[in-house]
């Protein structure tokens, strides 16, 4: 979607409708991605977090993961940032 310079382009797995773009993080569709500057995931299972890491590596953009409540994260190689925005925490690489 667009909105004042925005284009949000959500991604799953198994899409809830036809707005949402099938693709499977552990083999994706760059094409996709193209020109991202930021992957936000919610929530995402603890064993496709690797996966969204080597994504955005491939990207070389902003990663920011919205981790269920109380939820590690399954990042061996990077550090992320804990942020904290309101009562919302979010984790974030680079910082």
């Amino acid at each position: 979607k667009e909105k004042d310079n925005v284009e949000l382009i959500m991604t799953d797995i198994d899409p809830a409708n036809d707005e949402i773009i099938k693709d499977d993080v552990f083999n994706p569709d760059l094409e996709i991605y193209k020109g991202a500057d930021i992957i936000f995931s919610i929530r995402p299972p603890f064993e496709i977090q690797e996966a969204i890491m080597q994504l955005r590596d491939e990207l070389d953009c902003t990663l920011i993961i919205k981790p269920l409540f109380n939820e590690d994260l399954n990042i061996n190689n990077k550090k992320m940032k804990l942020k904290n925005y309101g009562r919302a925490a979010f984790y974030i690489y680079p910082y």
